[in-house]
């Protein structure tokens, strides 16, 4: 897989969307509610961003490793826009059925402005793949892009691959059932 990740962070959920996919490497992790997000991956450090939902932003590759600074920069943004762009607001019967990670490449300018997004990969859900290239277009820039950053193009080629998870589970103070939501999102250069 061109931007793959040969060391996945969590072994996959077993449900049955997520048994017929390819993602049997991946799940939805848990930590305490406002634990915010983190990056996993051998060159990121752990972050703590209280204004964060439970999620994970790892790196997808060398080069988004190399570049980690940048990429962490560009990846919260957009991270910060599949909340406000509506990722809570999907239902979580479409939650559930997501099939696949939404892929979708960024192309910005040497000077980290966005030039356009595509759509690579669907999850099997419009409205996720919708919420997630809206929150690219909004978050996908940065002022100081390093050099060296570029693809062979002169561009900067961002892929970010979103996939997220619902569960149903009960308020330990309430005894109400409550849901309980997970996000990831995987950044990388070409």
């Amino acid at each position: 897989m061109k931007f793959g990740n040969s060391q996945a962070p969590h072994p996959a959920p077993q449900s049955s969307a997520a048994s017929r996919s390819s993602l049997n490497d991946y799940r939805a992790f848990s930590r305490p509610p406002g634990s915010g997000a983190a990056f996993l991956g051998t060159a990121g450090i752990s972050d703590h961003l209280p204004n964060l939902p439970d999620g994970d932003i790892t790196m997808l590759n060398a080069k988004a490793n190399t570049y980690a600074s940048f990429v962490r920069r560009v990846a919260v943004q957009v991270f910060t826009q599949l909340r406000s762009q509506g990722w809570e607001r999907i239902s979580r019967q479409q939650i559930q059925q997501l099939q696949d990670f939404t892929t979708v490449e960024a192309v910005l300018s040497k000077e980290g402005h966005l030039l356009g997004v595509k759509i690579h990969g669907t999850s099997g859900s419009s409205s996720f793949d919708s919420v997630v290239q809206q929150s690219v277009k909004v978050g996908a820039q940065d002022p100081n892009p390093p050099p060296g950053a570029e693809a062979q193009d002169g561009l900067i080629h961002f892929i970010f691959k979103a996939r997220s998870w619902s569960q149903m589970g009960v308020n330990p103070r309430s005894g109400m059932s409550s849901e309980h939501r997970w996000l990831l999102l995987a950044t990388g250069l070409e």
